[in-house]
């Protein structure tokens, strides 16, 4: 099963650019939210922090929870086949420190056949100043589908071109959401601001789908494919590793992007222009 907006604009947006973005929470969900995250927090933190990463699992397991029953009904008005596998906090203290750099998101199923999609619920405005969100339209479409821990970045070489020039920032208000394919590029610079950036965010996965998570093996190139249940991100450790076994190992080969090629990729390349050129090429 995929992923589909019952809003058929909102399929096409996702489609051809990667991302939509909507409202989503009221005034009293967002104020719910962000009160039981400031009332939640157990140790002073700095930079840029999510709760998945905590290493109190009873406090993890708790914000999944409380995320999700905030979600659910919008959620479930609003796209069909999903599965809400984790959720968590995302915060962005004030400081230098917490930029946050250009990526893709993990790869939590089988690419080659469905998607997997994040959405992510901004619980203040953002500004210029306190770390908006900035993506690359259309870079969803890259197909390198194993991405994980230490995986070689197919993205090397390319962060001053898609920071200076193709990086598109989303000016969100509190409670409006923006939902993309995890295949999409994305970051954000840091807070500015004297407040924290709190976000709330849902990784969604097709309803039946079975799950997965990639980390890089011992030789270069070569990735981990896990095969784990719907518990697994909730108890993970990134530094320990998953504990299991993989399935499958693979070589991803050479996945460096380059300029030029990523350009054409999100439909930013230089176009031949006129019949001259057309003709030249014929000959050529």
């Amino acid at each position: 099963m995929q992923l589909r907006f019952k809003n058929t604009d909102f399929q096409k947006q996702i489609e051809h650019q990667g991302y939509v973005q909507f409202p989503f929470l009221s005034e009293v969900e967002v104020e719910n939210l962000l009160s039981e995250y400031q009332t939640g927090i157990t140790d002073e933190k700095a930079g840029f922090h999510c709760t998945m990463f905590s290493p109190n699992g009873d406090y993890r397991r708790s914000v999944d929870q409380l995320i999700k029953e905030a979600f659910v009904k919008s959620l479930t008005d609003k796209i069909e086949g999903a599965k809400m596998l984790y959720s968590n906090f995302m915060v962005k203290e004030s400081g230098d420190g917490s930029d946050f750099f250009i990526h893709q998101d993990w790869t939590y199923v089988n690419e080659d056949k469905v998607s997997s999609w994040a959405i992510w619920v901004p619980l203040v405005d953002l500004t210029d100043n306190n770390g908006a969100l900035h993506v690359v339209p259309g870079s969803h479409r890259m197909k390198n589908n194993f991405r994980g821990p230490g995986v070689a970045d197919a993205l090397d070489g390319l962060q001053d071109v898609i920071r200076n020039e193709l990086g598109s920032p989303l000016k969100l208000k509190a409670g409006e959401a923006v939902v993309w394919d995890h295949r999409l590029v994305h970051y954000s610079p840091a807070n500015l601001s004297p407040k924290s950036r709190v976000a709330a965010t849902v990784i969604l996965v097709p309803e039946g789908e079975q799950i997965l998570h990639c980390r890089a093996a011992g030789a270069e190139l070569e990735v981990d494919v896990h095969e784990v249940d719907t518990d697994f991100y909730m108890n993970y450790e990134i530094d320990k590793g998953p504990g299991l076994p993989p399935i499958k190992r693979v070589n991803t080969g050479s996945i460096t992007c380059a300029e030029r090629e990523f350009k054409q990729l999100i439909g930013r390349g230089k176009k031949q222009a006129g019949i001259a050129s057309k003709i030249m090429n014929l000959f050529n």
